[in-house]
C-alpha cells in the first residue's frame, strides 16, 4: 500500500512540476523561518541561565520617556550599582 502511495506522489510531482515546486518550495521556507525563530527564542530564553544562581540574577533597564516612543536601555550610571548596594541590603554585588 505505501509503494503504492509512492508511485501517486511520484507521478503527480511529475505531472505538476510548478504546483509541486511552489508546495516544495514553501514548505522549505516554512520549516527553515521556524527553525530560526526556534533558535531565536531559546537563545533569548537561555540568557544567564548558566549560572549557578540564575534565579537571583536581575538586569536594571533605564527607560527614557523624552521620545514618542519609549525607548528601553540596559545601559545604567556607574554610580547606580553602588547606590543600589548601599540602599538596599537584598542586592548582594553589584556590577
Amino acid at each position: 500500500m505505501f509503494k503504492n502511495f509512492l508511485k501517486t506522489a511520484l507521478q503527480n510531482l511529475k505531472k505538476y512540476k510548478g504546483f509541486s515546486l511552489i508546495n516544495i518550495l514553501g514548505l522549505g521556507i516554512g520549516m527553515a523561518c521556524t527553525i530560526l525563530i526556534l533558535i531565536r527564542v531559546l537563545d533569548e530564553l537561555g540568557h544567564d541561565r548558566f549560572h549557578e544562581n540564575a534565579d537571583q540574577i536581575y538586569r536594571v533597564v533605564l527607560v527614557d520617556k523624552t521620545y514618542d516612543p519609549i525607548r528601553r536601555y540596559s545601559v545604567t550610571p556607574h554610580a547606580l550599582a553602588k547606590a543600589m548596594k548601599k540602599d538596599f541590603p537584598e542586592v548582594i554585588q553589584a556590577i
